[in-house]
């Protein structure tokens, strides 16, 4: 390499770490809750393994790794032991590990032989990277390295020999409620710590009704969440049409027109496009691949291959059918969803009308519902699904199996969320492995416990949608 283009490098470093030359980093004051479980990663010296920041476009990951690099300086980290990297940067996506950490010890100024904090965005441009991250954490334990991709280059690193066993993901999804309550600054500053969902079975009626009555003013905050909240930027802007524009602009031009192309070799983007927009309309409809094929005019093959495309790129979810005893069952049909309700908004051009329209309400709000169930509890659940009775079409919209236990979510936001005697979720809970069932709702009065009609001892948690939204945002930062 020529001294010109190692100068070069070594400039870059030097743009991206001010501090090395003494300059305050001011990162934004919000943090997400994969800043903590990154920080407290990053903070246990026997953790050897890479830490991976995985998630859709403009969630935050970039702050994330700045927010770390403010943190470890303040905490007394000698400003030349931290370095952030955007391996997206032309003078840098070629450029091999050995050959930064060399220019990292001649820019800072520092020994080579020294811990190293590496902070690296967006590591899918880098060059070989399965086999420097092998070399890094086998042999080079001083350099710990903290990294952000995309959902489908975390999926590549799971498939990647030379890769398994060295890094560990942490999901960044799109905001959950209560990390768009504290963007906004919404809530209020005398609000408890938030019980657990196990936590508000046991509560009593007097404990209930004054925790809904702390939590009462974040119900306000609810449809404007589902409109826009989704991705830090456009949750602070205030004009919803504005939101959704840079939305599509900047998460969905950017992911189905950039990444898509550049990851996964497709030659267009049409089909791809055409499905999600489908996908997006039918969001929580159960579909199966030749439904879908039928549907768009593409084969088989082709369906399955885009929809690994967009649940990579997570742009989309899936949940797969459960039978009673908790298997995942063969040519199943999987309900899809946006991965996120705003990002449904936006491609769809939907505005506040939509919450006077009930069948689009229920679309948001299970699609918001079900993000959040998966991401604070997914991680604890053995199998997490939908089930549906072949015989009376009776249905539970997420079903998790637990370490002894089924736990049947339905959704149900409405002014009256009574429950028919023959409901699927009172049809589920006839399995004697159901002691418990949530039925999720829209009205603060309508928080309670009750006993669900069942063959065994069930309790029915009724809960408002905010409520849970909120409970469950707070389960996810721990």
């Amino acid at each position: 390499m020529s001294s010109q283009i190692s100068m070069e490098i070594q400039n870059a470093l030097r743009a991206y770490n001010p501090w090395w030359l003494g300059a305050k980093l001011a990162a934004k004051k919000f943090r997400r809750n994969a800043f903590y479980l990154a920080h407290r990663a990053l903070g246990k010296s026997s953790f050897q393994r890479a830490v991976l920041l995985s998630g859709p476009r403009r969630v935050g990951k970039t702050t994330i790794l700045l927010q770390l690099a403010e943190a470890l300086l303040a905490a007394g980290v000698p400003s030349a032991q931290v370095m952030y990297v955007s391996l997206d940067h032309p003078m840098l996506r070629n450029v091999t590990v050995e050959t930064l950490l060399k220019a990292h010890a001649e820019a800072a100024e520092t020994d080579p032989g020294q811990k190293i904090f590496l902070l690296l965005d967006e590591m899918h441009y880098a060059q070989d990277w399965p086999s420097w991250l092998k070399w890094l954490v086998d042999f080079h334990p001083r350099v710990r390295i903290i990294a952000t991709g995309s959902a489908s280059f975390a999926v590549q690193m799971q498939s990647k020999e030379s890769a398994a066993g060295r890094f560990v993901t942490i999901r960044v999804p799109p905001l959950l409620f209560s990390e768009y309550l504290a963007l906004r600054e919404a809530e209020p500053p005398n609000l408890p710590a938030a019980p657990a969902l196990d936590d508000l079975f046991g509560m009593s009626a007097a404990e209930r009704r004054k925790f809904s009555a702390q939590c009462e003013s974040l119900q306000a905050h609810l449809q404007r969440y589902l409109l826009v909240g989704g991705f830090p930027e456009t949750a602070a802007i205030s004009e919803i049409e504005t939101a959704h524009r840079l939305l599509r602009e900047d998460v969905l031009e950017a992911v189905l027109k950039r990444d898509l192309v550049a990851f996964f070799s497709l030659r267009t983007v049409t089909e791809v496009e055409s499905l999600f927009l489908y996908l997006c309309l039918k969001s929580g409809g159960i579909q199966s691949v030749q439904e879908l094929g039928s549907a768009l005019e593409l084969n088989k093959a082709t369906i399955n291959n885009l929809l690994a495309v967009l649940e990579q790129a997570a742009l989309i979810f899936r949940l797969a059918p459960l039978d009673i005893s908790g298997k995942k069952l063969l040519k199943a049909r999987y309900k899809y969803y946006a991965a996120d309700a705003s990002l449904r908004c936006a491609m769809l051009l939907r505005s506040s009308a939509i919450f006077a329209d009930a069948r689009e309400t229920g679309v948001v709000t299970e699609t918001a519902a079900v993000a959040h169930i998966m991401a604070a509890l997914q991680p604890r659940a053995q199998s997490f699904g939908y089930w549906r009775d072949a015989k009376t079409q009776k249905e539970v919209d997420v079903v998790l199996q637990l370490a002894q236990e089924f736990l049947p979510v339905e959704i149900k936001y409405r002014d009256d969320a009574a429950l028919a005697k023959d409901s699927g979720l009172i049809t589920f809970a006839q399995n004697e492995s159901v002691q418990r069932a949530v039925l999720v709702t829209k009205a603060a009065k309508d928080f309670s416990v009750e006993p669900l009609p069942s063959a065994t001892p069930t309790a029915l948690l009724k809960i408002p949608l905010y409520l849970l939204l909120f409970v469950l945002g707070k389960m996810e930062a721990h």
